[in-house]
């Protein structure tokens, strides 16, 4: 092919010659050892926002029979409904996020989600203290922590358990995205 048709069909290259990466080599250099601020910050923000999304401490809330145990729910298949309750709130959460996430945005849904998940942790903590310094059965307690379990996982599900993949793979570069959601998903 000749400079003419090259640059009718290709567009003029100016003489500049861009280097052609095919097998991702040097990605991590520029990931870990030779980083510019922009994404020194993306890394530390991936990084940060995987790190809350673990120790908000919702593993507990979602998998902890404890919970319903110490709220005073003694039968195993009241704590089975409660459990497939949970989940059934997980899912309603996600599906109603799948269909706003564009509308409303990253940032309102992430804010609002931590916001929640730490007033409701708060909620849970504060009817389990309540539950167990009481020596009779205090109702009120026992369906505000069971609703508490159920808004925490809600507010969980609505932003920090769907929106930090989202947006860990939108801020990264597309030469850098796959190292650099492994690492802050790691």
């Amino acid at each position: 092919i000749n400079s003419l048709s090259r640059n009718i069909f290709l567009g003029p290259t100016w003489g500049v010659q861009v280097p052609k990466r095919t097998k991702g080599s040097g990605v991590s250099k520029e990931l870990f050892l030779r980083l510019t601020p922009a994404v020194r910050h993306i890394l530390i923000t991936s990084v940060g926002i995987h790190f809350l999304q673990q120790a908000s401490g919702i593993r507990s809330v979602l998998y902890g029979l404890e919970i319903f145990g110490k709220a005073g729910i003694t039968d195993s298949d009241h704590k089975l409904l409660a459990t497939v309750g949970v989940s059934l709130v997980k899912s309603s959460s996600i599906l109603i996020t799948t269909f706003f996430l564009d509308s409303l945005g990253h940032r309102p849904l992430l804010l609002s989600s931590i916001a929640g998940t730490i007033g409701f942790l708060i909620s849970i903590a504060t009817c389990l203290s309540i539950i167990n310094h009481s020596s009779i059965k205090l109702l009120w307690a026992i369906v505000l922590c069971i609703l508490s379990t159920f808004s925490c996982v809600a507010f969980f599900s609505v932003g920090m358990g769907t929106v930090v993949q989202v947006y860990s793979s939108e801020i990264f570069p597309l030469r850098l995205r796959a190292q650099g959601c492994a690492t802050g998903s790691s």
